[in-house]
């Protein structure tokens, strides 16, 4: 195995950081319901009600799911089968939540609404307020949708989730001496932006992508890309700032770049960052841990 940061984990790395869409003002991702922040990511995985079978309109708001199973996520509702050898279940359950936001995040106008799954198996169908959103199909990946023009700030607001882990001739694995474990078996999540933000749409990606073009002791030379999202009436001009922070939260590098992003369309910026004497890694006598990797993280500015 080569020295250097792996794509991969340059990715993760990525994903860690995540990106904040900056207006004027520093900020990062946010896990908090503090609406001065620029993006709030909100956790959404207690609360939730399941059955599993099919129910019909189990995704309109006034459906009485009190006799529902609670559950909290990641959840599977096959969690048990392979071990007891018995009926091994695959076909469709219904998951729902009914939540409010806080009342300072509901306060902040002129927001963007995301629902973020990181796994879901097999086929996932959301609904919100008994509105049809989106399809997921696959196993593995993640996945986030726009729920703005459906979603209510400040009341009650119904998530409803239709999975199906029933054998598809047309979504991997096909076979294997295992099961496929239907549910929302990852945590899920809820992530309130400003209009223009980096996106989060990108097949459930942070939006922020690094490729390593050339590795050495002395250098690491890097490509970035961050894809702006601009759901406000106008177009902008933004000054897209990268950082690189070292294990110890020193920042090692800064490069910007200047976007011009349209209304209404998602627009990819890249940019090049060099980073001095980075610290390689081998997968047997160096592998890379929290402990000298080095994080990026994307900032965009509006002006200028």
């Amino acid at each position: 195995m080569a020295n250097g940061i792996s794509r991969r984990r340059a990715l993760q790395l990525a994903g860690m950081a995540a990106a904040a869409a900056m207006t004027g003002r520093e900020g990062a991702l946010a896990k908090s319901d503090d609406a001065a922040q620029t993006r709030l990511e909100i956790p959404i995985n207690d609360g939730w009600k399941f059955i599993r079978r099919d129910v019909a309109d189990a995704q309109s708001p006034g459906l009485n799911d009190h006799a529902w199973q609670p559950v909290n996520l990641p959840h599977t509702y096959n969690g048990i089968d392979g071990e007891t050898y018995g009926h091994y279940y695959r076909g469709s359950a219904w998951y729902r939540l009914k939540m409010k936001l806080p009342a300072s995040v509901a306060r902040e106008n002129n927001k963007r609404y995301y629902l973020y799954f990181e796994g879901a198996a097999t086929i996932a169908k959301l609904y919100v307020n008994g509105t049809y959103i989106g399809e997921h199909r696959g196993n593995f990946a993640g996945f986030c949708f726009d729920v703005t023009d459906v979603f209510k700030p400040g009341t009650d607001n119904l998530i409803a989730v239709r999975v199906d882990n029933a054998w598809n001739r047309n979504i991997p694995p096909l076979s294997g001496d295992f099961n496929i474990f239907g549910g929302l078996y990852r945590t899920a999540h809820l992530l309130i932006t400003n209009p223009i933000c980096i996106s989060p749409l990108d097949y459930g990606s942070p939006g922020a992508y690094i490729l390593q073009e050339r590795v050495s002791q002395a250098r690491a030379d890097l490509k970035l890309t961050a894809l702006v999202c601009n759901a406000s009436p106008k177009a902008a001009d933004l000054r897209l700032q990268w950082q690189a922070v070292d294990h110890a939260g020193q920042v090692v590098a800064t490069q910007w770049a200047h976007c011009h992003a349209p209304a209404g369309v998602q627009t990819a910026s890249t940019a090049a960052m060099q980073i001095d004497h980075p610290h390689l890694w081998h997968g047997r006598t160096d592998p890379i841990s929290v402990t000298h990797a080095h994080c990026i993280v994307a900032r965009a500015h509006t002006g200028g």
